[in-house]
């Protein structure tokens, strides 16, 4: 009887542990997969635009010289983001209408400065621009639709 009590203490013990283990090898690749993955500024809008590589890494090159040679633009651009993060539920409709004013008015100013820097860039920006405007067209789709 008390080997049989012994045996049946120490398997749980070893499932126990690694149980333990599994989760917390689980929460460290997930932690790791959660950095290596962050999303770059619009990546949603870069997929929908079907973005070649190489026209990624011109737009990316073009947007990281602008905002190191333009530092207002980056720290508004730091600013709106974190408002962006701040906002939630309770937010004002006229706060809420007021930040996308302002998130368009960065954007168009960053469109600017990165043409500048780079003219070539004008079909990679249609291309965006297009499928900024399906994008929309979805969502206005999906709420009507909801009505």
């Amino acid at each position: 009887m008390k080997h049989a009590t012994l045996f049946r203490s120490l398997a749980l013990a070893a499932t126990c542990t690694t149980w333990i283990t599994a989760a917390a090898l689980a929460e460290q690749n997930c932690d790791k997969a959660c950095e290596e993955k962050k999303p770059q500024a619009g990546a949603a809008i870069a997929k929908a635009a079907d973005l070649s590589p190489e026209e990624k890494a011109q737009f990316e090159a073009a947007r990281k010289k602008v905002l190191e040679s333009n530092p207002d633009l980056a720290t508004k651009e730091k600013e709106l983001k974190d408002k962006m993060k701040a906002m939630n539920k309770e937010t004002p409709k006229e706060d809420k209408k007021a930040l996308r004013e302002e998130g368009k008015a960065q954007r168009d100013a960053m469109k600017a400065e990165m043409l500048k820097v780079d003219p070539a860039l004008a079909p990679v920006f249609d291309k965006v621009d297009a499928a900024k405007g399906k994008m929309r067209d979805k969502i206005k789709e999906k709420h009507e639709n909801k009505e």
